[in-house]
């Protein structure tokens, strides 16, 4: 391992936090600037960054006092005070802010920059794959590339919706987007739409792992890529459910021996269909949103157009386990909201509801586990329940609604009437 000093500016780090504590306006600075919580180099600053910007963001007014106070509730510091106090030392105006949220910029790319150089290096030595080596490099040239911040241009933004509106009337298009395969349901949601972070949400056993699997199918029949990464199921497990949707044969009589020859060949011609649609399924453990967004751009940047599928996202890995379990799930469904949206992607993200809920009743968005972020992160809410009931909760593009399924729970089908 290469032995490189870590780009580091202590003082540039310790000026934009004292100077919020000089004016709360500052902080919405920061956050447009790019600032995030990899700025920051120490642990005590990204300490301080958390509580200053959650406390920005419920609009709460707070001080030197209050942030010391949020360090010893959250995190046992043995002397918080002395902690801020340090850090407020640095500024005494917020003139030269702008100065400094540049340097700790700059000083957080050269970080990834390195890290990305290092382990070039040393992959090189171990004499792995270029090809991978290249494409690794890539991606971290392009991530740690500076997000500048632009206002639209509205006479092109507006002249698209326009354009976007004549071409629907002059298809006579009913949606827009990516078809679920179900009519009503593209009615309702206007098809899965470029940007959006689409939740599909249920009790155990309700199905909504399998009506996720349908609407990948029929996805994939429009031969559009799809990559599901499956948290809670195996690989197999998860294939073993698709090839029983498409060959109509229930896989648990097997174990009384009843498949006859002629169902083994209808999963066989199940078997080789699915092995010629473009399908990836990613079944790693801890996984993290981080992991899953560098996954999902290379799959962009390979094919062109991929549907990301998770389940479910409380399975998930939080990047900081400081925070509390509301707060890590939030700030992964913010994560994969900007993800879509910087991608101009789609995504189907599966949600466990809470065990509190009522099993036979139409479930609330707010029964949604673990999390209120979700309910605002969201472009749509799907919640499957009861007998294949099926509810539109929340639609930012259509209405709300509800379809009714026939689930055919053995072989994970669903259909309409």
């Amino acid at each position: 391992m290469i032995d490189v000093p870590t780009p580091y500016n202590k003082y540039a780090e310790e000026f934009i936090l004292a100077s919020t504590f000089l004016d709360e306006r500052v902080v919405g600075d920061l956050i447009a600037s790019g600032v995030s919580e990899d700025t920051f180099h120490e642990s005590i600053h990204q300490d301080v960054w958390r509580i200053v910007k959650q406390f920005y963001a419920e609009g709460t007014i707070f001080d030197e006092v209050g942030v010391a106070q949020e360090l010893n509730d959250r995190y046992d510091y043995a002397e918080p005070m002395a902690v801020v106090n340090q850090i407020s030392k640095a500024a005494e105006t917020t003139i030269s802010t702008p100065k400094y949220i540049k340097v700790c910029i700059d000083t957080e790319r050269r970080r990834k920059l390195l890290r990305a150089a290092i382990e070039c290096v040393d992959s090189v030595r171990k004499e792995s794959d270029p090809d991978e080596i290249q494409e690794k490099l890539t991606q971290t040239l392009q991530e740690s590339g500076q997000d500048i911040l632009s206002d639209a241009d509205i006479p092109t933004e507006t002249s698209k919706v326009i354009d976007d509106i004549r071409e629907r009337n002059s298809k006579q298009t009913k949606f827009v987007g990516i078809s679920t395969g179900f009519p009503l349901l593209d009615y309702y949601l206007s098809g899965y739409r470029p940007e959006s972070l689409n939740i599909l949400a249920g009790r155990p056993g309700a199905g909504k792992t399998s009506l996720a699997l349908q609407i990948a199918l029929n996805i994939l029949h429009q031969q559009i890529p799809v990559r599901i990464w499956s948290l809670e199921m195996s690989a197999q497990q998860l294939l073993a459910k698709l090839i029983a949707n498409l060959s109509e044969v229930d896989p648990n009589r097997s174990k009384d021996g009843l498949i006859t020859e002629a169902e083994f060949e209808l999963m066989e011609q199940a078997r080789y269909r699915l092995s010629h649609l473009p399908l990836f399924i990613s079944d790693a453990s801890h996984v993290t949103v981080d992991r899953i967004a560098a996954q999902h751009r290379r799959d962009l940047a390979k094919h062109g157009q991929c549907v990301l599928v998770v389940d479910y996202l409380q399975l998930i890995r939080a990047s900081d386990r400081k925070l509390t379990r509301e707060q890590q799930v939030s700030g992964m469904s913010r994560d994969l909201k900007c993800l879509l949206k910087d991608t101009s992607s789609t995504g189907i993200i599966l949600s466990q509801l809470n065990r509190s809920s009522e099993p036979n009743s139409e479930p609330k968005m707010s029964e949604l586990r673990e999390s209120g972020g979700i309910e605002c992160d969201a472009d749509t809410i799907t919640m499957i329940w009861g007998e294949g009931q099926v509810s539109i909760k929340k639609n930012r593009h259509g209405s709300e609604g509800r379809v009714q399924f026939n689930f055919n729970k053995p072989i994970s089908k669903f259909t309409t009437n």
